[in-house]
């Protein structure tokens, strides 16, 4: 008995120890940056997604964010079912800064902070024991963003440059500040404004030198893209408002077993308004949702920010200017075209060259009149009257000699346009007109009358042509005009 008691009570210590085991076996790593928000260096950008052409001289931006993110890192069961949060409260930023020069080469860099981490001590249902402290203040990778213009849309339709971003571990590899590795990411943006509308798209690819995971946590090589959509008031007329509205959107998958599990699939909205203060001053704010929680992407998040940027100046005395426009090629968004300064040295486009200003042109890619704010004439009805001068657009014109020119059909006048003609007697009804202008449409009945000049005789019953009658006789009976017309008929 004293046996067996000692027995069961071995084997009860050895399952705690087995269970103490289990729990220091699965490490959850903390050696990365959960962050996947990042502010575009240089105000040239739409929020997150880099634009593909930058100022034509030398510029500068310097700006940062702050922001709460929901969330940002969870725990998934293996059948993507969320199990619990790693990360639940973030308050962080990043502070930015670019320089851009010869109208091609930008150097942009920017430093991640975190101000508040939080995360339950354990994840309910998952034997993971008590979750380390990822609370604290800290300093993220230092991110260095080269970027070389390749194409600009006023030459080549679109925008276009490379940029090699490359992040160096000076978070110190801990509590999702900062990695234990590097990164460096390769990127294409492409991006063209229509009119007020901006669009950018990026996609590039990013490869880690550290790749950790634990459970269903896999960070590693990745193709990341953005793109982004929108509209700014005064990008056309500089004396409308200075604000921009606009949509970027964030996706994302593992380069090595892609769409494995949703932890490896991010998909983030954000919507942001950015207006500029001052000449040189700007303000913004944005909210973003997860669509597809992987990791790095919130439940929501919400921030806001400035920048202090160079503003566009006059040109200087001594400095080349090389359109004549007034504004130095440092300056000069389109050095090599006259434009005035409110539109930063670049002219008015008239791209379908129809004579009327894209900014003041409804159809900007098609030729038009100016009496249709620069859209083309149509003809709706193909009767070969354009819309504006037709009374009756969605009906065609019968052409049957009466009133031809209004555009609407005559359907009470189409005895005068049938084909078979009856035969002419000469004691048939008979429509005169005194007119020496071609008629097409019967004149007036007459029976009687003073001789004239010419005449011009009528078929009554269904005939679209006549026959002049020249005749002059002293004085016409209805009946001896009626036989003279029947001699001069050509038929129908």
């Amino acid at each position: 008995m004293r046996s067996h008691a000692v027995a069961v009570g071995v084997a009860f210590v050895a399952a705690i120890s087995q269970v103490a085991v289990a729990q220091e076996e699965v490490s959850v790593p903390s050696g990365f940056s959960i962050e996947r928000m990042r502010l575009t260096p240089s105000r040239t950008g739409m929020l997150d997604t880099e634009w593909g052409a930058m100022p034509s001289g030398f510029s500068w931006d310097v700006g940062l964010w702050v922001g709460y993110a929901r969330n940002p890192l969870l725990l998934r069961d293996a059948d993507g079912t969320r199990v619990g949060s790693l990360l639940q409260d973030r308050v962080g930023g990043s502070v930015v800064g670019a320089i851009s020069f010869l109208g091609r080469i930008q150097l942009g860099v920017e430093l991640p902070v975190v101000f508040l981490n939080e995360r339950p001590a354990q994840v309910p249902g998952v034997v993971l024991g008590n979750l380390s402290s990822v609370a604290g203040v800290g300093v993220g990778d230092l991110r260095v963003v080269p970027k070389v213009g390749i194409l600009r849309h006023e030459d080549h339709g679109i925008d276009l440059a490379l940029l090699a971003s490359v992040e160096f571990p000076t978070g110190g590899g801990s509590r999702y500040v900062g990695s234990e590795g590097f990164l460096i990411q390769p990127e294409v943006a492409i991006s063209r404004p229509f009119g007020n509308v901006k669009a950018a798209l990026n996609v590039g690819a990013a490869f880690r030198t550290s790749r950790p995971s634990a459970l269903d946590l896999r960070v590693g090589h990745e193709l990341v893209s953005r793109l982004a959509l929108a509209y700014r008031f005064n990008q056309v007329n500089p004396e409308a408002v200075p604000l921009e509205i606009g949509v970027t959107a964030l996706a994302g998958f593992a380069l090595q077993q892609p769409f494995q599990n949703l932890n490896q699939t991010p998909v983030e909205l954000k919507l942001y308004a950015s207006y500029d203060v001052l000449p040189f001053m700007q303000l913004f704010a944005a909210g973003g949702v997860g669509v597809v929680r992987g990791w790095g992407v919130p439940d929501w998040r919400a921030l806001a920010g400035l920048r202090f940027f160079s503003p566009v100046e006059a040109a200087p005395k001594g400095e080349p200017d090389t359109d004549g426009d007034g504004l130095v090629d440092s300056v000069d968004q389109c050095p090599r075209e006259a434009g005035p300064a409110e539109r930063q040295g670049c002219p008015a486009r008239d791209s379908d060259g129809d004579g009327i200003n894209d900014d003041e042109d409804a159809c900007p890619t098609e030729r038009g009149i100016a009496e249709l704010k620069g859209c083309p004439d149509v003809d709706t009805d193909g009767d070969g009257i354009v819309d504006r001068l037709d009374r009756c657009p969605q009906q065609a014109e019968d052409k049957d000699g009466f009133q031809d020119e209004d555009g609407c059909p005559d359907p009470d006048n189409a005895r005068w346009r049938t084909a078979a003609a009856p035969t002419w007697t000469p004691t048939a009804t008979v429509w005169w007109t005194a007119s020496t202008t071609a008629r097409q449409s019967p004149g007036p009945r007459r029976t009687t009358a003073a001789p004239r000049s010419s005449w011009w005789c009528w078929r009554p019953a269904g005939c679209a042509c006549s026959r002049r009658w020249s005749s002059r006789p002293a004085a016409p009976s209805s009946s001896a005009r009626a036989s003279s017309c029947s001699t001069t008929w050509c038929g129908c």
